[in-house]
């Protein structure tokens, strides 16, 4: 094992220490990792926090894993079957849309909201209905138009009025203000600096 993927404690669950098969291994964005077997943990009971070596003791199989990068996962169906790597989507690149836009509504707004997540928006208000989370890529996809979201600031938004125009980026006014800077900000839909947030 080499030194830069060690890490000494591993999170699991009581079946696995119990004996149960690990089918799934998860070293995450943060660098932790995530041992389980096919019971889930529907508690904190079931969740235990334990040392690398007890779990290679009871398989060794996972000590081929301990290569994988961090945001990958490796999953299998059972003791006998191999392992399957594959890449964790980053939950830092989700964001949120609507039904439309995925159905090909143009963006018009992107805002970067002060939780650091992402809202693509085009001609629809977005409503519990018809908002739905994707990622990046499948947005980018759909249009090669879109900004970078690296070059939309926390709290601002890049906005056009129609396909064809140029983005520009602005300070969004948030749309949860009370209503005295709702009539300061002259508008509900949006302000002299730029458009509102949803």
């Amino acid at each position: 094992m080499s030194e830069q993927h060690a890490h000494p404690h591993v999170y699991t669950s009581t079946a696995v220490i119990d004996g149960e098969p690990i089918t799934w291994v998860h070293h995450d964005h943060d660098g932790d990792w995530q041992v389980l077997g096919e019971t889930p943990l529907e508690t904190d009971d079931d969740a235990v926090l334990t040392h690398l070596e007890d779990l290679l003791a009871l398989d060794p199989s996972v000590e081929q894993l301990l290569e994988i990068p961090q945001g990958h996962s490796a999953e299998r169906d059972d003791k006998d079957s191999p392992w399957q790597v594959y890449e964790e989507p980053d939950d830092e690149q989700v964001c949120w849309t609507t039904r439309q836009v995925l159905d090909g509504e143009p963006v018009l707004v992107v805002f970067h909201t002060d939780d650091d997540e992402f809202e693509f928006l085009g001609a629809t208000e977005p409503t519990e209905d018809n908002s739905v989370a994707t990622d990046l890529e499948t947005l980018a996809a759909a249009d090669p138009s879109l900004p970078d979201p690296a070059t939309v600031p926390p709290m601002h938004a890049a906005h056009r009025d129609s396909p064809d125009q140029p983005w520009q980026i602005s300070l969004y006014e948030a749309a949860d203000q009370d209503d005295e800077d709702a009539e300061d900000a002259g508008s509900a839909e949006g302000t002299a600096d730029g458009p509102t947030a949803h």
